[in-house]
């Protein structure tokens, strides 16, 4: 009797790296000529979970060790006590999980879902798979060689059918849509994507609060809320959902020679489940190019081995595919991810290429919502939504700037326009009772989610907060400083300060907290307050660490192991909260201390490619 070759690839996904790896998995069980669904975590009904035989789950981790947004209703639903302990009996799995060695609770929702898996009486097919995304390779680095051993234990059980063979790497599968040109319906200005839980908002103010003579521009922003309904709870985040530049959008039609059809009315449906739900029914290339598909972010791999089956070029055909082998993958880094190349700009190099319009979904990636810590207690600011935003603009070893996609697009709200936002929950929680003081750390933008803190305590009456700032310069990047004068005048905040730039030595909050050291080992461990960590993820957050470290040991007069059991026991107690995020790829700083060298290979990459 012959095996059914069933394999379900569920995903959750917070900024789309976790679905970019199921849908990787999803071509590589394809061409092994699997029946596939895809779905992300909350699309899944409790049916299919019942009857899925064969799945391999991938899942992000968020925030303190958090599961996704997008699979959340997926685990709530199997952490259910009811649940008997063989209700998954029949279901073969294994779980592939992504995470960043930045955050103390690395992976974890891959830990939790694979043991609630096995508790449930599910079986693992193959052990669980972790990549860590500041890695050399990124994602690649562990799913490569994870995937190639997964697939050797899956075909051993699941024997590719006698008399068919596996589609090789080089041979296109057919599209996950299909597209057709309608050039008899006139063309609207308008289509439906189909977001979630969306909510209208209109911008009052976008303020830059930087000097200008200040190398970084970052605004405030006020977003209006139409819907008196809508709450929201400090901590919280708010998604953005950015759009390319028209400008960016009418050089990728140009470039694609879509010109011509960018605004004729195409007609598009789904050929498997579950495959990127929000795309619209109909809309035009431009709509397209500009609310859904990303062409400015940095290519993954999975975007060369679609391109090599796309041009007419033969040295073009030979590179794609060697950036797709394990021997290219340095070649890959030098080009892209070192210099931050955009899809965009990938066009241009290897123009032209001939993309089918049934393949524009599997090629080009989605633009992801971007998330962004709220800055505001709604209580404090009724009917309002504060931001306090750094606009991501940089250069790399190229001639043009850098920008984030979505900071760029901030940058050019202007007041009354409406946009739509999502909320969602952040893992920065108020204490559940106010009596509990709690010290904050927010260098830069990383106040934002404090700053949601302190103005509902505050409107709560509570005085126990204190407060340490960096910034470079007290009279160039001192965030909302007029605001945190007028709470210190009033007794509710107490604010320690640190500018790194307005004298010779360095100065940094790790240094403040040491020379109050006292009061922070009297707030943390005599009262048993919350320590509340928020800002850029390189290098601030060990720092800090290491600080509190030594304060425990030095007010203490504990020895070293005996401080990180504390500083552990905080962490499982919700008393030591971290929320960090990287601005830029942490290899950008390679191109400052090695451009020279990368100039060269760059140069030496394009006369072999185009000489």
């Amino acid at each position: 009797m012959s095996v059914k070759r069933h394999l379900w690839l569920i995903y959750g996904s917070q900024t789309g790296s976790a679905q970019d790896v199921a849908e990787y998995l999803e071509r590589e069980a394809r061409r092994r000529l699997f029946d596939t669904y895809i779905c992300s975590g909350e699309d899944l009904s409790v049916k299919d979970l019942i009857e899925a035989r064969l799945v391999v789950f991938v899942c992000s981790t968020t925030g303190q060790g958090e599961m996704p947004d997008n699979i959340k209703p997926l685990w709530r639903f199997l952490l259910r006590k009811d649940l008997p302990g063989d209700f998954l009996e029949n279901m073969e799995f294994t779980v592939f999980g992504i995470g960043s060695t930045l955050y103390p609770k690395y992976n974890w929702s891959s830990k939790k879902l694979y043991r609630r898996l096995l508790q449930l009486g599910a079986q693992s097919i193959y052990r669980r798979g972790e990549a860590d995304e500041q890695h050399e390779q990124g994602i690649d680095g562990a799913l490569i060689p994870w995937s190639e051993e997964f697939w050797k234990i899956i075909l051993e059980k699941y024997p590719i059918p006698k008399g068919c063979d596996m589609y090789p790497k080089t041979s296109l599968l057919s599209s996950s849509f299909f597209v057709n040109l309608n050039k008899s319906k006139v063309s609207s200005t308008t289509y439906t994507i189909h977001r979630a839980n969306v909510i209208k908002v209109t911008v009052s103010q976008n303020l830059r609060i930087t000097s200008q003579d200040h190398w970084q521009d970052v605004r405030h922003v006020i977003l209006n809320i139409h819907d008196n309904s809508v709450t929201y709870y400090p901590g919280d985040n708010i998604i953005l959902y950015p759009s390319n530049p028209s400008k960016e959008v009418d050089i990728f039609l140009e470039c694609m020679n879509w010109l011509e059809i960018a605004d004729v009315p195409l007609h598009i449906s789904s050929k498997r489940m579950y495959k990127k739900s929000l795309i619209p029914l109909e809309a035009t290339l431009r709509f397209l190019f500009t609310n859904i598909l990303d062409i400015l972010s940095v290519p993954r791999r999975s975007f060369f081995e679609f391109l090599a089956h796309f041009t007419d070029n033969k040295d073009f055909v030979d590179k794609f595919r060697h950036f797709c082998s394990i021997e290219g993958q340095e070649d890959l880094y030098d080009y892209v991810n070192r210099p931050r190349r955009t899809i965009l700009e990938v066009i241009q190099d290897f123009s032209p290429l001939n993309i089918p319009l049934d393949y524009i979904f599997d090629v080009f990636p989605i633009i992801s919502g971007r998330k962004f810590s709220i800055a505001s207690s709604l209580k404090a600011n009724p009917g309002q939504i504060h931001l306090c935003v750094a606009i991501v603009k940089y250069k790399t070893i190229l001639r043009s700037f850098r920008y984030g996609l979505c900071t760029r697009w901030i940058s050019f709200l202007s007041e009354g326009i409406e946009i739509e936002i999502s909320i969602s929950s952040g893992t920065l929680k108020k204490p559940k009772f106010p009596s509990i003081p709690i010290v904050m750390i927010g260098p830069g933008t990383g106040v934002s989610p404090l700053r949601s803190l302190i103005q509902e305590r505050i409107f709560d009456g509570c005085r126990n907060n204190i407060l340490f700032f960096g910034c470079r310069s007290q009279y160039k990047d001192f965030l909302f400083k007029d605001e945190w004068m007028k709470y210190c005048g009033d007794n509710y905040l107490i604010l320690f300060t640190a500018f790194s730039r307005d004298q010779s030595e360095k100065r940094y909050v790790q240094h403040v907290m040491e020379e109050h050291s006292e009061i922070l080992y009297d707030y943390l461990y005599n009262k048993l307050g919350i320590l509340y960590l928020s800002g850029n993820s390189r290098f601030m957050p060990e720092a800090v660490r290491q600080s509190f470290l030594n304060i425990l040991m030095k007010e203490g007069n504990l020895s070293d192991e005996q401080s990180k059991t504390w500083l552990s026991t905080m962490e499982k107690e919700g008393r030591y909260l971290q929320e960090t995020w990287s601005y830029i790829d942490k290899n950008c700083s390679y191109f400052k201390r090695n451009h020279k060298g990368f100039l060269f290979r760059y140069k030496l990459f394009m006369m072999l490619i185009f000489n």
